[in-house]
């Protein structure tokens, strides 16, 4: 089962999420993260392993129209975007 917030329903690239959210899916079903973990270079990847998997996954299942759907939902201001901060992983 995948679940997504309500309000993607409105806006229908939004279902590409549903490719994101089978990426985390398979990366739990799987276990594929304790692998990757150990070859990335950096804990600022491990933070993101997870997030990067799950949207790689989305641009295999979707294609080019998963990127515009993921642009639209990143999309921020440039302050917000500097102002964001990597947690060590646990």
């Amino acid at each position: 089962m995948i679940e997504l917030p309500w309000g993607q329903i409105r806006h229908l690239p939004g279902i590409a999420a549903v490719a994101h959210e089978a990426g985390h899916c398979v990366d739990g079903d799987f276990g594929v993260g304790p692998e990757l973990d150990q070859r990335l270079p950096s804990d600022a990847w491990i933070a993101w392993r997870s997030e990067v998997f799950a949207d790689l996954w989305g641009l295999l299942g979707c294609g080019a129209g998963y990127l515009a759907a993921l642009s639209v939902a990143l999309a921020d201001t440039p302050a917000k975007l500097a102002a964001e901060t990597v947690a060590k992983p646990k």
